[in-house]
């Protein structure tokens, strides 16, 4: 009988070294940023702290652009409109070109390596053939809600909205809530920190190092 038992009874050590082993390998997570093949250990966040963390974006790197301007964390900053206005955005750099091209005229020359913004749909047209407002460079971060509303008015959303742009989008806009969440001016500004936009003397620069994607406030 007491040989049964033995052969019967549960492998224990084993059991408790699999549950070791386990933890162990839950211990730490491997995570890898955009643009970098170095991998990171992240320890396991809490388990008292995992509520917090559903809304939590994986830490990213932006290390070029063009990109678009909106980032997964609007969604928990803004209305619903302003995340499709922002989705319609695209965070550019001038190059020496276009910044002799488009200083004609203006009052502030364009300077290369500033940073503006423009029509994702327009992007491929030759210059001057996007219709009114499909470009713009913001003086300063500050600026770029401000900037992003006249483009919602002018080019995006007016009574002859982009031709290039799907008619879908315009009718989404239509029924979208204006509603703020928590977030504005100041949420525009600070999300273009986030990209590694950075205010300088001659405009809006791009500073890879400093671009972060992240919680607000984190």
């Amino acid at each position: 009988i007491a040989s049964q038992l033995i052969r019967s009874s549960p492998d224990v050590s084993g059991q408790a070294s699999s549950v070791m082993n386990t933890h162990q390998s839950q211990q730490v997570r491997p995570i890898v940023l955009p643009g970098n093949s170095q991998n990171l250990s992240q320890p396991q966040i809490p388990r008292q702290d995992q509520s917090a963390s559903l809304h939590a974006e994986k830490v990213e790197q932006c290390s070029s652009l063009p990109r678009l301007l909106f980032l997964p964390i609007d969604e928990m900053n803004v209305s619903p409109f302003q995340c499709l206005l922002r989705k319609q955005i695209e965070v550019f750099v001038a190059d020496e070109e276009l910044a002799a091209r488009t200083t004609r005229g203006r009052k502030k020359p364009i300077h290369p390596g500033q940073v503006g913004i423009r029509c994702r749909h327009c992007r491929g047209l030759p210059l001057g053939a996007a219709q009114q407002g499909a470009m713009y460079f913001p003086s300063s971060l500050v600026s770029m809600y401000q900037t992003g509303q006249k483009m919602s008015g002018v080019h995006f959303f007016s009574n002859k909205p982009c031709t290039s742009m799907p008619e879908d989008i315009v009718s989404e806009a239509m029924t979208a809530s204006r509603t703020v969440v928590g977030g504005g001016k100041s949420y525009w500004e600070e999300a273009g920190e986030m990209l590694g936009l950075v205010d300088t003397d001659i405009g809006i620069q791009f500073c890879p190092s400093n671009a972060q994607l992240r919680i607000k406030g984190s």
